[in-house]
This record gives C-alpha cells, structure tokens and sequence, in this order.
C-alpha cells in the first residue's frame, strides 16, 4: 500500500521540488514532531516510504504507536540522504496522520 501512495504521488514527474535542490545526496536529519496532542498511529507505514525510497535511512520511533502525545513532541528522527526525507515526506505524513487522526 505504501508502494502504491508513493507512485501516486510521485508520478509521472517525480518530486519536482526535490529535483531542484543541489545538495539532495547530502545525509540529513528530521524530526517529525506532534502539531497537536493525539494518539500515534501508523508509524510502520511512515518508516515504510522512507525505507523504500532509501535504504541507507535510519528511522528511530521515539514513541510507539498507541502512545498520547502533547503537542510539540517529537514522535520519529529520520536519517537519511535529503533527496530520500523530502522525496517520502508527504506520503509518510498522510498515512502517519489519517491513522493517528483516526486513532484519536
């Protein structure tokens, strides 16, 4: 499922606004952090779309899922080349965020 959000966004063009960028292979770090208190779910689905675009990320849950968060915590790291955290971001983020809506 996770392959297939991924090739819907990502087609036909890619991630255009990555493609821009000059350093893309450069290692990075994000945080995902909670915009708002709730309970996290999903978090294999979002490890999932960073891991298939880039075998070299590092996805470090901070929480587990199931967990009450407080805004402002952080629920995940990620390591990985920058192409890899913008390129999988948003598909990440949409399945981290239905299910944890759901959940909550």
């Amino acid at each position: 499922i996770v392959r297939l959000a991924l090739n819907e966004d990502l087609r036909p063009s890619g991630d255009i606004t990555t493609k821009l960028i000059r350093l893309k292979d450069k290692k990075a770090k994000a945080n995902i952090i909670a915009k708002q208190s709730g309970v996290v779910a999903g978090l294999d689905f979002c490890k999932a779309a960073f891991k298939i675009l880039g075998k070299e990320t590092v996805f470090s849950k901070k929480v587990n899922d199931g967990a009450r968060v407080t805004k402002g915590k952080i629920i995940a790291t990620i390591a990985a080349k920058t192409k890899t955290i913008l390129t999988a971001e948003r598909t990440a983020l949409n399945f981290l965020s239905q299910a944890s809506g759901i959940v909550t």
